[in-house]
């Protein structure tokens, strides 16, 4: 909206909106919800972190840590008191990923890991770690783990192209969209195991 962005969540079984909440940036490139009915976004444009709670009047903002340049994902952790912020470093050479840990409590960010990479996304896992998935190339992702800075774990790699994989909290099963490129013909297959 020009007012503003309409957040909700919508539980996936009923199809009824869990909760709404409306910010005033109408422009957001990453979000992502806080366990409290409140949300963390980085307005497209900016070096920002805008975080918002219910019941508060007005969003908190948090400058990017000083390395970043862009932001490709924001979790929050489960306790709604920190999320991983996983980026781009500075232009003109967009080939470093890092994934870090903002604290909304304070602002300060903890760098975990930087690495070379096309994109990639963070999360926080039940025991405190971050699940990562890296874009090695721009169709493979590689699966990681951080236990804590610096702890890089690989779990493993899809050995084809892909375009998006979902990974369940307990990383035991995933959605994968996978491309078959044939001139001008698509063919997409949902396959159940």
């Amino acid at each position: 909206m020009a007012t503003g962005t309409i957040f909700r969540l919508i539980d996936r079984r009923t199809g009824g909106t869990r909760t709404s909440f409306t910010v005033p940036d109408s422009a957001i490139g990453v979000w992502n919800a806080l366990p409290d009915d409140g949300w963390a976004w980085v307005p497209v444009g900016t070096r920002t972190i805008k975080v918002q709670r219910r019941g508060e009047s007005a969003p908190r903002t948090f400058p990017f840590p000083g390395w970043f340049d862009s932001a490709l994902g924001l979790s929050s952790s489960a306790d709604g008191q920190s999320v991983v912020l996983t980026g781009w470093g500075p232009s003109p050479i967009v080939d470093s990923l890092r994934v870090g840990v903002l604290s909304l409590r304070d602002g300060s960010f903890t760098p975990w890991v930087t690495m070379a990479a096309e994109g990639g996304w963070g999360r926080f896992q039940p025991d405190h770690s971050i699940f990562v998935q890296i874009l090695e190339t721009q169709e493979t992702v590689t699966f990681y783990r951080l236990r804590r800075p610096g702890r890089l774990e690989r779990l493993g790699a899809i050995p084809r192209p892909v375009q998006r994989v979902s990974v369940s909290n307990d990383l035991k099963r995933a959605a994968i969209v996978t491309r078959d490129y044939h001139g001008d013909a698509w063919m997409y297959q949902v396959i159940r195991p």
